[in-house]
């Protein structure tokens, strides 16, 4: 289909509704924006935080159907899009939706469900960082695809930074649980050890409400050395993330605006329970040659007992 002549494309978005999961959706919709710059761009989603893209302009409505699937369906049906994109390839009724859609070119990913035969394209899923699996189905459309994420660091348009000093970025939430979570003390000790190489560093820590309580034991540890941002916008962390020398992060989702700008990176991991970390890396890793991954002792699993003096060194490297 020629460019021109798309006016209406319709998303059914993922159900999740985790920071980190909306993150990685976004050069996707940035790709459509400048393939169709004509385009409306609508998307259906049943969680509250997809409104999110609405609020940063990466797609123009997002249509709530949570409690109100048939709703949705109609609305879809009449809207009669150009192009559909299903991204919930578990979900029945998403496929229902594709199949009543109107739409003349409907894309989804490979699926058993016997909706499969009414798509007009199928994508594999494919293995690696998931935002590339996203940008895969865009595929059968033939609009290129660039598999790195340039236009991420737009967002930090005219953000100030909170001053001139060269500075680590410490993003050490992790909402999913303690599994996650490497400890704010640890993070701490680590930027006491990289001090004493260059007393000149400062720290900025991103922090959730959740973690507004490391805000006594960051002063505490590092006094003034140390700067917080407690929620701040996606616009703050990629401005942050884009200038400090490297960013330290949890499993977590504003670590994913790092990973996605390509800064220097360290990622900390952890087992949960007994599931390696390695299954969660294969899709929430992105995999460069300035990021690294650092896992506990595999006999001894708890992302806690990585050694502050390990990080720290590694951190060093990045600062020379």
């Amino acid at each position: 289909m020629q460019k021109n002549l798309i006016n209406r494309i319709a998303i059914l978005l993922p159900n999740k509704p985790f920071f980190g999961v909306m993150l990685v959706q976004i050069p996707l919709y940035q790709h459509l924006r400048v393939n169709y710059p004509n385009a409306e761009i609508f998307a259906w989603s049943p969680v509250e935080e997809a409104l999110f893209f609405e609020d940063i302009q990466v797609l123009d409505k997002v249509n709530l159907v949570k409690n109100k699937k048939i709703q949705g369906l109609i609305e879809i049906r009449k809207w009669k899009p150009d192009i559909l994109i299903n991204m919930r390839p578990a979900s029945e009724f998403a496929h229902l939706i594709t199949l009543c859609s109107n739409s003349s070119v409907k894309i989804g990913y490979e699926t058993k469900s016997l909706f499969k035969y009414f798509y007009t394209f199928l994508v594999t899923k494919s293995h690696g960082y998931i935002a590339f699996r996203y940008l895969n189905l865009l595929r059968p459309l033939k609009i290129p695809i660039k598999f790195n994420f340039d236009a991420i660091r737009k967002f930090e348009g005219n953000t100030s930074l909170p001053h001139k000093k060269s500075f680590i970025c410490l993003i050490p939430v992790g909402g999913e649980g303690e599994h996650k979570r490497w400890g704010i003390e640890n993070f701490c000790r680590m930027c006491q050890l990289i001090s004493q190489y260059s007393p000149s560093l400062h720290y900025v820590f991103l922090l959730g409400r959740k973690e507004s309580g490391y805000v006594r034991i960051i002063d505490k540890m590092l006094g003034k050395n140390a700067s917080t941002y407690i929620n701040a916008n996606i616009y703050e962390i990629v401005k942050i993330v884009s200038n400090a020398r490297v960013t330290i992060s949890n499993d977590c989702g504003p670590g994913h605006l790092a990973q996605m700008c390509e800064v220097n990176y360290i990622g900390l991991w952890g087992w949960k329970e007994d599931e390696s970390p390695f299954v969660r890396m294969k899709e929430w890793f992105f995999s460069r040659p300035n990021a690294i991954s650092i896992l506990p002792h595999e006999e001894q699993k708890d992302i806690k007992t990585i050694s502050p003096n390990d990080v720290a060194n590694i951190a060093i490297q990045f600062c020379r």
